[in-house]
């Protein structure tokens, strides 16, 4: 397996990790031919990463921008994250948007932070228990 994947249940194992965070992201693609149903279910205590209106540069009218560094690091207090925290993101389409979300933390210079591999459709089908999705 790749570093930068984790599986359902390595997860499922270590959820109750001290510092583990994570994070369900969503990008709602364009394309008819992707599904774009999002689930109404998500892993239990995960927060919401919103790429489209806090994760990206509120000064410029493009959604997939960059955001400031100041704007992520206020982003990652909101949500509790800290330079401590280990983060798995996952989204309900798979493995689409969570890689942005990888690749942002990457390059804001935090390296511990993994990909669910197949996201909450693979979690779900490994028989992983699931909590209502909170309103975001």
């Amino acid at each position: 397996m790749l570093k930068s994947l984790v599986s359902s249940k390595w997860l499922y194992e270590n959820l109750d990790t001290p510092h583990l965070v994570v994070l369900y992201t969503t990008l709602i693609p364009k394309k008819e031919s992707i599904a774009t149903e999002v689930k109404s279910q998500q892993i239990k205590g995960a927060r919401f990463f919103d790429l489209q209106a806090i994760f990206r540069d509120q000064n410029i009218d493009l959604l997939n921008s960059f955001p400031s560094v100041e704007q992520f690091e206020l982003g990652c207090r909101t949500l509790g994250i800290n330079k401590n925290s280990k983060i798995v993101v996952y989204d309900s389409l798979g493995i689409y948007s969570s890689p942005r979300v990888w690749f942002l933390f990457n390059n804001m210079g935090h390296e511990s932070v993994f990909v669910l591999n197949g996201g909450l459709e693979e979690w779900i089908n490994s028989g992983y228990p699931t909590v209502n999705k909170k309103e975001e």
